[in-house]
């Protein structure tokens, strides 16, 4: 029989409920995105700016995650009748390695410490001098030292209540990585800034993937949501989260609004988020919306999308081993999930960087490496 229970994911007309003592007339979505840079790393507006460009954009929650900075402004902000909350992140960089903390309230350590010091130097300098892939471009095996900053930087996010999200995987983790870190349940399966601006990038070039992934990726690396899957078939239980880590908020480069969730709680604080991200309650989007998100008891899974004029949708369901089970053309679509499917999930196409995922639904027993 399929397992449903708070640690599995997604439900908006709540026909069973996962374990989670709410109602589904006492839930609504809130829009969000989780990885925004201002001024005070690398970004080119002001918190405030930030702030206003998210609130007129009709988003009702925004971390802010500057570089190893955590921002100052939190709560709830409110203009024109529109609300916003404002939650206090940090984008902990460790040369290569970035994890972004969410909702901490001081500053995480880079985690560069916990790394012998001749590879500190290595990673640091290279980071530097020759750009982000090159220390493993090199052949440098940095994997056993890197798993000593994931595990640090976790661990200290985790001590002061937050949550750590793993930033970018095309750029900053291997599948090794994905496989063997612990206590981190989240991962960005869709960054604008480099899975959808590849061109900002000289070094970088676009490289088609083979496969079912319509997007780009780095040469030999593979996209976030392919490395998301290849995780998932070795037992590890992530949620994947698109963000548009905004660096531009005019003119070119990571321009705001390229990524995002939708966040199915009963309130909109960080308690009630938090929750509903924990309990994998959520979805992925580049602009893709859902009007219904359903899995019954018996494991039928079904999407309907929001049709947009002169869009036509593609709905993929996909199970283990990156395996598309069934494809729908159109706006809506089920599926009955399998035991030998082991997980479903679903992604929606709706043209190029115009996409939708849920969160994995389980059978139950099937997840013997189940995350630490």
């Amino acid at each position: 029989m399929l397992k449903y229970c708070r640690s599995l994911p997604i439900v908006l007309l709540l026909l069973f409920a996962f374990g989670c003592p709410l109602q589904a007339e006492e839930l609504r979505w809130f829009k969000g995105n989780l990885h925004a840079h201002t001024n005070r790393s690398d970004g080119d507006a002001s918190p405030a700016d930030v702030i206003r460009w998210y609130l007129e954009h009709e988003y009702d929650f925004l971390a802010i995650t500057d570089h190893n900075v955590v921002a100052s402004i939190r709560g709830i902000v409110e203009k024109d009748g529109r609300r916003l909350l404002v939650i206090p992140g940090q984008e902990v960089t460790s040369g290569m390695i970035h994890i972004t903390a969410l909702n901490v309230s001081g500053e995480i350590p880079s985690g560069l410490e916990l790394m012998a010091d001749e590879v500190t130097e290595y990673v640091t300098e290279h980071f530097r001098t020759k750009g982000l892939n090159e220390p493993r471009a090199l052949g440098f095996s940095l994997l056993s030292q890197e798993l000593k900053v994931i595990e640090g930087v976790v661990d200290a996010i985790n001590a002061q209540g937050g949550l750590a999200v793993l930033c970018h995987p095309v750029m900053s983790f291997d599948v090794e990585h994905l496989v063997q870190a612990k206590g981190v349940r989240f991962i960005e399966i869709w960054n604008a800034n480099v899975d959808g601006m590849y061109s900002v990038y000289s070094k970088w070039k676009k490289v088609p993937l083979t496969g079912i992934s319509t997007t780009y990726r780095m040469p030999t690396r593979g996209s976030a949501e392919y490395r998301w899957s290849q995780a998932l078939d070795e037992g590890k239980r992530y949620y994947g989260i698109a963000v548009d880590d905004a660096h531009h908020f005019s003119g070119s480069g990571a321009l705001a609004g390229g990524g995002w969730i939708y966040v199915r709680a009963r309130e909109l604080s960080w308690p009630a988020l938090k929750e509903s991200l924990e309990n994998g309650d959520f979805y992925a989007t580049t602009g893709i919306i859902f009007k219904e998100l359903s899995v019954t008891a018996e494991g039928e899974v079904t999407v309907e999308i929001a049709p947009e004029p002169k869009r036509t949708y593609t709905i993929k369901f996909i199970s283990h081993g990156n395996k598309v089970v069934k494809s729908v053309s159109g706006t809506r679509g089920s599926y009955t999930a399998r035991e030998e499917d082991v997980y479903v999930r679903v992604r929606a196409d709706g043209g190029v960087n115009h996409m939708a995922w849920t969160q994995p639904v389980y059978y139950e027993g099937i997840n013997p490496k189940e995350i630490a």
